[in-house]
């Protein structure tokens, strides 16, 4: 029954694509998002049925295992997350129809609504289901897209106010999820380089792990592919440069060592 894991990812997808393509049609829209939801939320509540005995059910996308493919799983923490919010977006859907949110009227474009609330959907399943960071990111950022159309929709005043103040703070959350990484990558090159010792390791380690911010580099990135990356920097022409701790504290450093740089990036995996 594997193949029922990628189903609240997929359906949400594929309805909004249907829901888009139907603009013009705000009866039909309405329909397929409420026959879209009911059916995420079927598939959810089979998933818990399925988990309840413990064992998580594993799907690697296009048949592409981990570190190189996209996993999703689903065990009995994420198939309960996938009711709860497969419920409550169903909820809210109907609520908004009740309400003439949903479309229908001039203050809410039914192009618009319909499509970007499956996204947002297909954006909280994917989160919850996925198998590796990387993954959850992704997630993270489809839900945050749709969410971004669903406030500024209109375009009042307030509603751009408001929605710009969402954006930044999101967009500033994503920053620090982002560079927390690097913080103990840095940590990890700078141990290397000999300019601070295993104990100022963990405590970089203690202080990002306190604020429960991530620390692991997903395997599903390459250390060819982020070394690349590097070399991409403007800044690098005769070596990468780092601004790394040491016993004169903050300092920019150049290093030049790719296999260096390999090995502080496998300590954070």
């Amino acid at each position: 029954m594997t193949w029922l894991v990628p189903l609240p990812v997929i359906m949400p997808l594929l309805g909004a694509a249907l829901t888009l393509l139907l603009r013009r049609h705000p009866n039909v829209q309405r329909t397929v998002s409420l026959l879209v939801l009911t059916a995420t939320l079927a598939v959810a509540v089979a998933l818990l049925a399925l988990t309840a005995t413990g064992d998580p059910l594993v799907v690697d996308v296009g048949g592409w295992a981990a570190p190189m493919g996209i996993v999703l799983v689903a065990d009995r923490l994420a198939a309960l997350m996938l009711v709860v919010s497969a419920a409550v977006t169903l909820c809210v859907l109907v609520y908004s129809i009740g309400q003439g949110m949903a479309g229908g009227d001039d203050a809410t474009p039914v192009a618009v609504y319909h499509p970007a609330y499956l996204i947002l959907t297909a954006g909280v399943t994917n989160a919850f289901l996925a198998g590796d960071l990387f993954n959850l990111y992704v997630g993270f950022e489809i839900l945050l897209a749709a969410s971004y159309v669903l406030i500024t929709i209109n375009a009042t005043r307030s509603r751009i106010r408001d929605g710009t103040t969402y954006v930044v703070v999101s967009l500033l959350s994503s920053l620090i999820f982002l560079t927390a990484i690097g913080l103990i990558y840095a940590a990890e090159l700078a141990k290397r380089l000999g300019r601070i010792d295993a104990a100022r390791v963990a405590e970089h380690r203690h202080v990002v792990g306190s604020y429960d911010l991530p620390m692991i580099v997903p395997w599903s990135i390459g250390t060819d592919e982020v070394l690349d990356l590097f070399r991409r920097d403007k800044k690098a022409v005769t070596g990468i440069t780092f601004v790394l701790d040491g016993p004169r504290g903050i300092e920019p450093v150049v290093v030049e060592d790719r296999a260096l740089l390999a090995a502080a990036l496998e300590a954070t995996r």
